[in-house]
């Protein structure tokens, strides 16, 4: 998988979620309760649901958009070689319905650890296996910066390093 696909990942987790709008606005909204205290537990929950969301369905997609931060930056480095992304890309891969929907747990988290770099401030990272834009596993090393905006936690920053197949 190309470097700029891992990127636009994220990109895309957010992005399909705009262009089906008006199909979520018909249909029951899915809310994400982002008001957590922030233990490990709690960070490792949403980091998954935002995994399954970005793979979900439209109004999933939406919903997994509300855990970036409008600040979201993300740097990822694949077979191209380096690429960046930031919060209006993840819209706009949303928006462009590059992956198509999973059922939750397609994606296997393992290795999981957190790290709280201060009170409001935690990285969750991870191992990451599933299918590939082309059917064909696909592996990265993961890792999400969750920072407490008010009451509620966000995505701000992300790293992608997708390990090579065999």
């Amino acid at each position: 998988m190309k470097i700029k696909t891992t990127l636009s990942l994220l990109a895309l987790f957010a992005t399909s979620a705009f262009s089906q709008v008006a199909a979520a606005a018909t249909s029951t909204p899915v809310a994400i309760n982002l008001a957590v205290k922030g233990t490990a537990d709690e960070l490792t929950a949403l980091e998954r649901a935002k995994v399954d969301y970005i793979f979900g369905t439209p109004e999933q997609k939406l919903a997994a958009l509300t855990m970036y931060g409008t600040d979201f930056h993300g740097i990822g480095y694949g077979p191209e070689g380096p690429a960046r992304g930031d919060y209006a890309g993840v819209v706009e891969k949303l928006q462009a319905a590059y992956f198509p929907a999973f059922p939750p747990g397609t994606f296997r988290m393992t290795d999981v650890k957190v790290l709280s770099l201060q009170p409001g401030c935690t990285i969750v990272s991870y191992f990451l296996n599933g299918p590939g834009p082309d059917g064909k596993p696909w592996n990265a090393f993961l890792s999400s910066t969750w920072v407490q905006r008010g009451a509620e936690w966000k995505t701000v920053y992300y790293q992608a390093t997708v390990v090579p197949q065999p």
